[in-house]
């Protein structure tokens, strides 16, 4: 019986759900089901993992990572948070910190190195509609 606890205890983490994180809103993964490559995103902001940096309240902050697109690659990770007023704060691992709207990241579900679009604030907006965009 033990064996079979040990086994359903180690097998748990494999068959949970993937992991959900907010992608900034770029073409391609901007409407609820497109599908991309998490890659090709230029921000990511992780729902389930912890803040890495050593900061004052990290216990309360997400990983977020940044990938520059323009000649080499240039990664930086740091951590972000929600604010009272839903938006989002993000401080980088130089120090750097900056703001952005409830509007600015769509929802997507992670799977491996692929993932999927679950929620977009650009879904039905006036602005979506008029450029034809999530139809």
């Amino acid at each position: 019986m033990r064996k079979f606890l040990l086994i359903g205890a180690l097998l748990a983490p494999a068959l949970a759900s993937a992991e959900t994180v907010y992608v900034q809103t770029a073409k391609g993964h901007q409407c609820v089901g497109d599908q991309f490559q998490i890659g090709a995103a230029q921000e990511v902001l992780y729902r389930e993992r912890a803040c890495e940096l050593p900061l004052a309240h990290a216990k309360d902050l997400r990983a977020y990572s940044f990938k520059s697109g323009a000649g080499p690659a240039l990664e930086l990770k740091g951590c972000w948070g929600n604010r009272l007023d839903g938006s989002f704060i993000i401080v980088r691992q130089d120090g750097s910190h900056s703001y952005a709207p409830p509007n600015a990241y769509v929802s997507a579900r992670l799977n491996g190195t692929s993932a999927i679009v679950t929620d977009s604030p650009n879904q039905g907006s006036r602005y979506a509609k008029a450029v034809g965009m999530c139809n």
